[in-house]
């Protein structure tokens, strides 16, 4: 018989009788995809540790010293792995103490699964994400559902709407938090309109609204919300009865992953997040499968995760997503990107850079741009780097040659920390308050992605100036067969940026029209349907040797219409873009054009 360690236990046969006979609730470890034990692969129940399945007491402190045994046993040897099993039921858990920003925080481990079998795991507060991640490797996380006791949201119907003030009144919904709760709500934020009844989005006009707020509850009982001075024009949106639902945004997300190597979380339910559902920076290899992001099923909930479904930040190899349903987001889809370090000085072949969060090692291909005109100056290659890069403070750097025109306030993107390679396959999006996918790195592949009701665009493949994310311009990536259907629900973004489009290509300076390089080339656009878009079904600007073929665009007699250039197809500043076998299928009472060609296009094909 395998001998039985009530803090440690293999399981075979034996094992597990020896585990029942103790007592200690175990799992399915069949079912739940548990590799067996052996020589080098231990399992560790929480059961074993204190944690209670039944959702009455906190087990975060006993699921932290389960998985810590586990980290010891897997630290003995390279060869060694290890299981974490949980039982099926529901895991009540708390942070550790209020200056942890995850309830369950795990920190250098290797080789270590989660295991969960029809098991929540119940966050018991909303300043707080579920699981941390960091500097590890060889881990997974599996079969789990995510959810929270109280939501790290709020919703209401407006009760009272004044344009002249430019205030509206909001009746909270029982059982959700107060705009009272400044740690949830800073007096400034945003909101989105809903269907009181449905929760969805509401149809029609503008659907987000910045506002402000005292977080003092009137007379009444309601709560005053100003309006952003530039989204009162857009208050006739706006009706009494309507929904509203507005969400914390910060450093708390579902799972985090953070400088970590080959992290794969597979099956995950997910109800709701105070901030990204999954968030990987600055990791390798991470890869986020077969798990679903809704609201809470048998709920009045309106939203799901406050921001986006996978927001990966940086990393030397690209993420793999694929076979995830991604709905009812406050946010995007997936936001795949790496931010830049401003240029403080230029003296001969060195740079130096302000602080950031990209680092920098000998060999790096990096890119450096004046984003204000969106000119890429050149690409070159990092020898030496001084200072410690990852600390995120100022460093500065040799290249192998200074691009031409390099100056004080350009920015500086490392290619070669852009998650290259990133696949994102087979994912559902519906009713996403942002866009489908926004990419940015090179060597992408986007394949058979369905995509429904967003608020705003499809694919965007194209920096975004006020965040610093980029690179601006991207290589090589093949987007096709995706479906992107009725994007652009929210009517003020119709037409903005003047390149909006269900796939958009495009270099875009600070004021998000379109800058002056062409740092795209290589991409492949084929094969996608496109129903119902805004300006322009597909657009290509700031590129190069682009190839748009075999994709099909269509528009209902109820697709919304922009002010002109509009068109089936749109392109700008480019060079070789090929176009072949578009479809189009035109139902509106007036036909968009099927092809512009705006200002420094050369080398067009339309076949």
């Amino acid at each position: 018989m395998v001998e039985f360690d009530r803090r440690a236990f293999m399981i075979g046969a034996a094992g597990v009788l020896a585990g029942v006979a103790a007592g200690v609730a175990v799992p399915s470890l069949a079912s739940a995809g548990v590799p067996p034990a052996s020589g080098t692969h231990h399992i560790f129940a929480v059961d074993d540790y204190g944690a209670s399945p039944g959702g009455t007491s906190d087990s975060a402190p006993a699921i932290r010293a389960a998985i810590a045994a586990a980290a010891s046993w897997t630290g003995g040897g390279a060869s060694r792995t290890a299981s974490v099993v949980f039982s099926s039921g529901v895991y009540r858990i708390d942070r550790a103490s209020t200056a942890s920003w995850y309830a369950l925080e795990v920190d250098g481990v290797a080789r270590v699964a989660l295991y969960g079998s029809s098991t929540t795991l119940l966050v018991t507060t909303p300043y707080a994400g579920a699981l941390s991640i960091a500097r590890s490797t060889s881990m997974r996380v599996e079969g789990f559902t995510i959810d929270y006791a109280t939501v790290p949201f709020t919703q209401g119907t407006i009760t009272a709407i004044d344009t002249v003030a430019g205030t509206v009144d909001l009746q909270l919904l029982s059982g959700y938090p107060t705009l009272a709760d400044a740690a949830l709500f800073p007096a400034s934020n945003y909101g989105t309109l809903r269907n009181a009844t449905t929760g969805l989005m509401k149809r029609g006009g503008q659907i987000t609204f910045s506002y402000t707020h005292t977080g003092t509850v009137l007379p009444s009982g309601r709560w005053r919300l100003t309006i952003a001075p530039d989204h009162r024009p857009q208050m006739g949106a706006m009706a009494i009865g309507d929904g509203f639902v507005t969400g914390f945004r910060g450093n708390w997300n579902g799972v985090a992953i953070y400088r970590c190597t080959d992290v794969t979380v597979a099956s995950v339910t997910m109800y709701a997040a105070p901030g990204a559902a999954f968030i990987a920076s600055d990791s390798d290899g991470t890869v986020i499968r077969d798990s679903v992001v809704t609201r809470k099923p048998g709920s009045n909930r309106w939203i799901s995760a406050n921001a986006d479904g996978v927001h990966n930040h940086g990393g030397r190899v690209g993420p793999r997503i694929f076979g995830n349903t991604f709905e009812s987001l406050h946010d995007d889809g997936i936001n795949i990107y790496s931010t830049s370090r401003a240029a403080t000085s230029v003296t001969g072949a060195t740079i130096g850079l302000g602080g950031g969060a990209i680092p920098l090692a000998p060999g790096d291909v990096v890119q450096i741009v004046n984003t204000a005109t969106g000119t890429v100056r050149g690409e070159t290659t990092v020898v030496t780097v001084t200072g410690d890069s990852l600390a995120g403070g100022p460093v500065s750097a040799t290249l192998a040659a200074m691009p031409s025109g390099t100056a004080a306030g350009d920015q500086l993107f490392n290619r070669s920390f852009s998650a290259p390679g990133a696949d994102v396959q087979y994912n559902v999006f519906r009713e996403l308050r942002g866009l489908g996918v926004r990419l940015r790195t090179s060597g992408a592949y986007v394949h058979a992605n369905e995509m429904f009701d967003l608020a705003y665009w499809g694919i965007w493949v194209a920096n975004d100036p006020q965040y610093n994310e980029g690179p601006v311009g991207s290589v090589d990536s093949v987007i096709e067969r995706n479906s992107i259907v009725r994007p652009c629900l929210d009517r003020s973004v119709l037409g903005w940026p003047s390149a909006a489009a269900g796939i958009m290509i495009e270099n875009l300076r600070d004021d998000y029209e379109g800058g002056a390089s062409k740092p795209h080339h290589g991409h492949v656009v084929k094969d996608n349907y496109i129903e119902d878009p805004p300006r322009f079904g597909i657009f290509v600007g700031g590129a190069e040797n682009i190839t748009v073929s075999g994709n099909t665009i269509a528009s209902t007699a109820g697709n919304p219409r922009t002010g002109a250039p509009t068109a089936m197809f749109g392109t700008r500043n480019s060079h070789a873009v090929a176009l072949s076998a578009l479809t189009v299928h035109e139902y509106a009472a007036i036909p968009r054009a099927v092809v512009w060609g705006g200002a420094g296009v050369t080398g067009f094909t339309h076949t």
